[in-house]
């Protein structure tokens, strides 16, 4: 099966990473985010967010960024 996320003109191996590269400015929203949810928000807020259907996928994803990230 062909690899649909491959580059074009790259190699189809799905074994390769693709590397981009990640706008400073992203790094700051990101850590900004990460503040006003541990900061700012209360528990209650932070379980309405974990509960809508748009904003859980987002609280998820941020999880994971934070995860592998030096922005605590």
């Amino acid at each position: 099966m062909k690899n649909v996320f491959a580059e074009k003109g790259t190699d189809d191996d799905l074994h390769t990473p693709i590397v981009k590269s990640i706008p400073k400015q992203f790094h700051r929203a990101s850590a900004n985010f990460l503040r006003i949810l541990r900061e700012e928000l209360g528990e209650n807020e932070v379980r309405a967010l974990a509960a809508d259907k748009v904003a859980s996928p987002v609280l998820q994803v941020r999880m994971v960024v934070a995860k592998g990230s030096n922005c605590h």
